[in-house]
């Protein structure tokens, strides 16, 4: 491992560690499945179709960060142990095709990759918290011969935080990446006579012969010194912030899990997936973090997932459901719908938010709503009322799986829950 990188991660935040474990699984044949911010949320190698694998494969990683093990010491974790279970070397997949699978350069890469990605996530929620007094981000390459001239070329480069353009560019931007960033305040910037991007504006365009997903690659257009402009270009599938990205790779998961599995085990695996105590950690630190950005910015959370019982519930009535994964999205924290909610004083708190995912696995009843066809899960309040979570299923984006979304959530007194429009599904008022 290169000097640079053992130094990236000899004292990894806490934050990074807490990230890591808290990611999903994803099973994944060609690489270009696992795009934008899929390797934010998900610990994923391509070419790997048991679960058994993967679940190797991501201890050792996850040890890694923890206990800032070597890249030396990562390989001679894994190679042994993949050996044994058959994956190794050159193989042919169900179609007769060769491929590689295990190998030193793919532990490598594996290793580098995952790292790179937790520890990233890790930094820009620092970033995030420490937005007041440092809202600068200054993205930082290791120049050598062996880093991409694209990477290069966005060595130094300033941004705001909220500037959109950093969403694109944060490192890390493609396999093996090494770029990292830090914060600056506004002090620290004049004393390094740093100048801010001002006038970064998102590129795109096509790439015909690139992977499915991928023929759309994105980058970052700034002034030159010239007076024209150079666009910095991110490798393709890796234009996503890791600490900011959508949670649709656990939607991803859901799929395929109730795709292969029973019922029963596909939903004992998901709740467990759900309420990992590093996962609902995690979801802690991003309710308190969505509280103080001031707005909704469009990020959202997987919460929980329809039990077998409510996904049938709900279609027997007519209701349409996507895949069961519930997602709560920020405008709820600290949009306009939440802004009435808190003026009308039945807004949920910062900590009866936290506890949603917790006890939507355990609600006190589950009710039908007969004119708007959506379920409601009643949850108990700290103020003796009852948190009413309001989901409407089979919701559909342009570009993104269709989810089950968390339309509204506020208080209200039991007895408001007592009306002919609520049919009981499970559980008492």
């Amino acid at each position: 491992m290169s000097a640079e990188l053992a130094a990236l991660f000899q004292l990894p935040p806490e934050q990074a560690a807490r990230y890591l474990e808290a990611k999903g699984y994803a099973l994944t044949w060609d690489w270009w499945e696992m795009v934008r911010g899929a390797h934010a949320r998900a610990v994923t190698v391509a070419k790997v179709a048991r679960l058994d694998i993967l679940q190797d494969i991501r201890s050792a990683v996850e040890t890694a960060l923890q206990e800032g093990r070597t890249e030396r010491w990562f390989r001679g974790e894994l190679e042994e142990v993949l050996r044994k279970k058959g994956w190794w070397g050159q193989q042919l997949d169900a179609d007769g095709r060769p491929y590689q699978a295990g190998s030193p350069r793919r532990l490598q890469t594996i290793y580098r990759t995952n790292l790179q990605s937790a520890y990233m996530a890790g930094r820009q929620r620092q970033f995030d918290i420490e937005r007041d007094r440092a809202p600068y981000v200054q993205y930082l390459a290791v120049r050598n011969s062996s880093t991409r001239p694209a990477h290069a070329a966005l060595h130094g480069k300033v941004f705001r935080l909220d500037d959109p353009a950093w969403d694109v560019v944060a490192p890390p931007n493609g396999f093996n990446c090494r770029c990292r960033a830090r914060n600056l305040s506004q002090r620290e910037l004049d004393a390094r006579g740093l100048k801010v991007e001002g006038d970064a504006r998102i590129e795109a365009r096509q790439a015909p012969d690139a992977p499915p997903g991928l023929d759309l690659r994105r980058g970052v257009s700034v002034p030159d010194p010239e007076g024209g402009r150079r666009t910095l270009w991110v490798d393709s599938g890796w234009d996503a912030n890791p600490g900011r990205s959508a949670p649709w790779v656990d939607i991803e998961l859901w799929s395929r899990v109730r795709a292969t599995l029973p019922d029963e085990l596909a939903a004992q695996a998901l709740r467990e997936h759900a309420l990992h105590p590093a996962r609902l950690a995690a979801y802690d630190d991003w309710v308190d973090a969505r509280l103080a950005q001031g707005g909704a910015r469009g990020l959202e959370w997987v919460i929980g997932y329809l039990g077998a019982a409510d996904v049938a519930a709900l279609t027997e009535r007519g209701g349409v459901v996507a895949n069961g994964s519930i997602v709560l999205g920020d405008r709820l924290l600290v949009g306009p719908k939440a802004r009435r909610h808190e003026s009308a004083g039945n807004a949920l708190s910062a900590d009866e938010w936290k506890a949603v995912p917790r006890l939507l696995a355990e609600p006190e009843a589950v009710l039908y709503d007969t004119i708007n066809k959506t379920l409601l899960y009643v949850l108990p309040s700290q103020d003796g009322r009852k948190a009413k979570v309001v989901i409407e299923g089979g919701r559909i984006e342009r570009k993104r799986a269709a989810y089950e979304s968390v339309r509204t959530a506020f208080k209200v007194q039991a007895s408001d829950l007592r009306s002919r429009q609520y049919e009981v599904l499970r559980g008492s008022l």
